[in-house]
């Protein structure tokens, strides 16, 4: 397997040379990319004209949407029956896939650096780049060597791969969670009811910063409230403590806010939170909440400097920078393109965060059915 992986690294460096040249020209001609003035826009709102103003890659076979596990540098990355496989969907002329595992992986990590796998019950990691491979739980310290101790769900916590958590097959109600530093070996065993008295737990932990992030319902009444357990000093903290909360997804910023969408105080939107002043900016209302109601969902980019917003119920997408808690130069960058997941799922961003590829999925009548064709890429312009 080693050769293999080590032949495609430097398959690989060709692709993306390969991508800078003539993939330019094959981007251009598959290309729908315009780009129009304030006052064109806006006509083109008001007819609800279909606007795309990035490039449009054809995949040359249909993929099922969670099959397709991380894109950069038009480096696609995706599973089949047969294992998991890179292709450049920028080159032009015939695409040769190139399989890197012999079996599906679990999942490639945002920055897509890492891939997560498991052979039999125990897990393992792949380096992309170096194209080596390592258990992810092996003995040290009396850690087990196998994921074999109930831990049923394995999954990245953090964007860079280098957090591994594993949930009990009945995490909601056992509340028990390992958690795997890939690069120092160490193990932690959480269970989450020996540092709060809770009746729920959400599954969307996060690891950022060395500090474990959890969005967990507490006895109080309150819907939800976002915590932070320090992986080295054990010492829980708030995030986030109030009345009618619910998070549909958050994201931790590097200057100790927190940006989220949801419910705050009864109404719906995004919102970016600052837990040393405990204000709240609503940077989109989407109005009063009511259940189930997601009008804005969001993927930030890893400089933190861009986001994306999906105006859900109109299916349209926007660019804008996020600088000092607001929104500037807000543009839209697709509308009339149906949507069947929530723009953080189908989007890749590189990580300058000038440049992201969206997947445009279609639903051929089932939920089993729903497959990307085309793949965007937006470009720092975009």
């Amino acid at each position: 397997m080693r050769k293999r992986l080590c032949w495609w690294i430097g398959l690989l460096a060709g692709m993306i040379a390969l991508s800078g040249c003539s993939s330019a020209g094959a981007a251009k001609q598959q290309s729908t990319s315009f780009l129009l003035s304030e006052d064109v826009k806006a006509d083109i709102r008001n007819m609800k004209s279909p606007l795309l103003t990035g490039d449009l890659l054809t995949l040359s076979e249909k993929l099922h949407s969670d099959d397709i596990l991380s894109i950069q540098n038009g480096i696609m990355l995706f599973n089949n029956k047969q294992g998991l496989y890179a292709v450049n969907i920028e080159e032009s002329g015939k695409r040769t896939p190139v399989r890197l595992l012999d079996k599906p992986a679990i999942e490639v990590s945002q920055d897509g650096k890492k891939a997560l796998y498991g052979v039999g019950v125990t897990p393992y990691l792949l380096d992309l780049e170096s194209g080596k491979s390592k258990e992810v739980l092996y003995k040290k310290r009396g850690a087990p060597a196998s994921n074999s101790m109930g831990y049923r769900n394995m999954k990245f916590a953090d964007t860079e791969g280098r957090y591994v958590l594993f949930e009990k097959a009945d995490t909601i109600n056992e509340g028990e969670i390992s958690i795997t530093d890939t690069l120092t070996d160490e193990i932690y065993q959480i269970r989450l009811q020996d540092f709060l008295q809770t009746f729920g737990y959400t599954n969307d932990f996060k690891v950022y910063q060395n500090e474990l992030y959890m969005p967990i319902v507490v006895k109080t009444g309150k819907l939800a409230n976002l915590y932070k357990l320090d992986l080295k000093s054990w010492k829980l903290a708030p995030v986030i403590e109030v009345d009618d909360l619910y998070m549909a997804g958050y994201q931790p910023l590097s200057d100790g806010k927190l940006l989220f969408n949801g419910q705050f105080q009864n109404k719906e939107g995004i919102f970016l939170y600052d837990p040393a002043s405990d204000n709240c900016v609503t940077l989109l209302s989407g109005g009063d909440y009511e259940t189930g109601k997601i009008s804005y969902a969001f993927s930030l980019s890893p400089d933190e400097s861009r986001i994306l917003i999906h105006d859900v119920l109109n299916e349209d997408v926007s660019v804008a920078e996020l600088k000092e808690g607001q929104l500037i130069n807000k543009r839209f960058v697709m509308r009339g393109y149906s949507m069947y997941s929530h723009v953080w799922d189908v989007t890749n961003w590189s990580p300058d965060g000038k440049s992201y590829y969206m997947k445009l999925a279609y639903d051929e009548g089932s939920s089993a059915a729903i497959t990307v064709k085309n793949i965007v890429k937006f470009k720092s312009a975009s």
